[in-house]
C-alpha cells in the first residue's frame, strides 16, 4: 500500500478527534530513511494545580520533569538522536522537547514550534510529517493525546493499547520522501518510564 498525505480526508470519520481527557499529552518522534526512524512518545506529567491557567500554558510537574530527563538519558544510551525536533506550542510539550534535546546534544536551533501539533488529530500530524524537508532523515515530534497514539497506530497498522506519558515509540518509513511512503512503518521500539 502506498501512503500519501491524506490532508483532504480530514472529514472522514467525523472530523477532529476528541478525548475524554483533553489535558493528557503525547510526544512523538518520527523519521523515515529507509527513511530512518520515527519515535512517538508522550510528554511528561503536568500540574493539575494551576487553577485558571489555559491548557496550552500548563507546566510540567516535578515527576514530569524527571520523566523527561530520564527519557532523554535513556534515548542517549540507545544512541538515538535527530536532525530536527518539531513540538507543539504547549508549554509542557516544549519543556519536554527542550529537556530531551539537551540530553541528546541536539542544538536548540534544530527545535521548531508547530501549532498544528497542539490538540492535533492524525491528519494534522500527517500534514506536519509531509512538510518535513527530504534532506532530513530523522525527526522527533512532540505532541498530545489522542492524536499522537492514533497517528502511530495508523502508521504501523496495529494498536498500542497503553501509551502513558513520556513513552517513546520509534518507527521507520521505507521511503526517500516524507510525502510518499510505501506500506506501513516498522516499529523499532516502544518504551514507557515504568518499562525502563
Amino acid at each position: 500500500q502506498h501512503h500519501r498525505c491524506r490532508i483532504k480526508h480530514r472529514a472522514r470519520g467525523g472530523g477532529r478527534a476528541t478525548s475524554a481527557r483533553p489535558y493528557a499529552r503525547r510526544t512523538a518522534c518520527c523519521t523515515r530513511r529507509p527513511r530512518e526512524t520515527g519515535q512517538t512518545s508522550p510528554d511528561a506529567s503536568f500540574s493539575w494545580a494551576e487553577q485558571g491557567v489555559h491548557d496550552i500554558d500548563r507546566s510540567l510537574n516535578g515527576r514530569g520533569i524527571q520523566d523527561a530527563h530520564d527519557t532523554g538519558e535513556w534515548l542517549k544510551e540507545k544512541g538515538e538522536s535527530a536532525e530536527c525536533i518539531v513540538s507543539s506550542p504547549a508549554n509542557r510539550a516544549l519543556h519536554t522537547a527542550t529537556i530531551i534535546s539537551q540530553a541528546l546534544d541536539i542544538p536548540l536551533s534544530s527545535l521548531q514550534m508547530e501549532r498544528k501539533l497542539y490538540q492535533a488529530d492524525p491528519w494534522d500530524i500527517e500534514e506536519v510529517v509531509c512538510a518535513l524537508p527530504n534532506h532530513i532523515d530523522k525527526a522527533m515530534l512532540f505532541g498530545h493525546n489522542p492524536g499522537m497514539p492514533l497517528f502511530l497506530d495508523q502508521c504501523i497498522q496495529k494498536r498500542i493499547d497503553h501509551f502513558p506519558t513520556c513513552s517513546v515509540a520509534c518507527i521507520r518509513f521505507d521511503s526517500d520522501s516524507w510525502i510518499d511512503r510505501n506500506g506501513p512503518a516498522e516499529l523499532l521500539f516502544f518504551s514507557a518510564p515504568k518499562l525502563r
